[in-house]
């Protein structure tokens, strides 16, 4: 679809002459995706690997995610990107964990292995690393042998070329994982080092702190247009071989999927398998219920916005699609014109 593919190339261009300059640099460098669930975020990352992974030579890759029930659990995300490349499992025995981590930090210190070992859960019996059970003693000795550990880490593998650190729903990773890379993105040690975080905007919302590196430029992905979410429509029901139903829920599908690719997709299935079963008199415009797939994704949405706004929301669903801070405030919302900028 036009302005759809239009900006999925031109954020991708962009991308990857971010990525050539750390290449051609040997700099540290990244960019912070963000947008709502749907809006071409993965696409956007993966597309992103698959051109490095096909043109650049030595390229080493940790694709990790951030897990809502793994939140609080240190060194999770860039945990899941290590098991990934090496064929771990989390009950991998730690004797077998501990001799693949150390062939992958080769060259680095003679105790990294251990150490991020263990921040992955990897527990090696007392007496196989007397540096690690003197650090057990003490959180604080440990956290920082560990953080030391990572970034031994990175610098062994930037030995063989280029690392790219992927880390999907970022608004859920964990604290330590996000620190860890800004801590290698503010070193101005050489190296390929290029972080590709994709989130939703909540994550930047939440947890500011987290996303402060100069070298982490933010980039936000916006929804399509009327235009380009009707076309999308159109080939959408051109997939589903549903071209006849085009006049009956264009318009409908368009304007309850709010410009987001995904909810386009998804409601157009929902739609095409109601009239299919039930026949056309099953469509009613005026009593239009969205799919369970796209419920739950503006659900999770709401769940993440602070009180303020959401009562804000339940203000503004009075007056419809279209209202204006007057009403608002006549509704009784408090200070609306600064909650709708956070929500805008």
């Amino acid at each position: 679809v036009g302005e759809l593919e239009a900006r999925l190339v031109q954020h991708l261009i962009e991308l990857l002459a971010r990525l050539d300059r750390c290449v051609g640099e040997e700099e540290a460098g990244g960019v912070l995706l963000l947008g709502g669930s749907g809006i071409g975020k993965t696409r956007l990352s993966q597309e992103l690997i698959l051109r490095a992974e096909e043109q650049m030579q030595g390229v080493t890759v940790l694709r990790g995610r951030g897990d809502s029930g793994r939140r609080y659990s240190a060194w999770s995300a860039l945990g899941d990107g290590v098991r990934e490349l090496l064929g771990l499992a989390e009950d991998t025995p730690p004797a077998e964990a501990h001799a693949a981590l150390r062939r992958l930090a080769e060259g680095a210190g003679e105790h990294c292995a251990a150490f991020v070992a263990a921040s992955l859960g990897y527990n090696l019996p007392p007496g196989d690393s007397p540096v690690l059970d003197n650090a057990r003693r003490d959180p604080k000795v440990m956290r920082h042998q560990i953080i030391n550990a990572w970034s031994d880490l990175f610098d062994s593998m930037l030995f063989d070329g280029p690392l790219i650190v992927s880390i999907d729903d970022v608004q859920w990773a964990d604290a330590s994982s996000l620190e860890q890379l800004a801590l290698r993105l503010r070193r101005s040690e050489p190296g390929a080092f290029f972080v590709l975080l994709t989130g939703r905007p909540h994550a930047l919302d939440e947890r500011p702190e987290l996303f402060q590196s100069p070298s982490l430029v933010q980039r936000d992905l916006r929804e399509l247009g009327k235009h380009s979410a009707r076309e999308l429509v159109r080939e959408a029901l051109s997939a589903a071989n549903a071209q006849d139903l085009a006049e009956d829920v264009l318009d409908v599908v368009a304007e309850h999927s709010g410009g987001n690719p995904f909810f386009v997709i998804e409601i157009v299935e929902h739609v095409v398998k109601r009239i299919r079963t039930f026949g056309r008199e099953a469509f009613d415009e005026s009593a239009f219920v969205l799919p369970l797939t796209v419920e739950a994704a503006v659900q999770s949405r709401l769940d993440h916005l602070d009180p303020a706004e959401k009562d804000l929301l339940k203000r503004a669903s009075v007056l419809g699609q279209r209202f204006w801070l007057e009403a608002l405030t006549t509704l009784g919302a408090d200070t609306p014109a600064r909650h709708v900028k956070r929500l805008w």
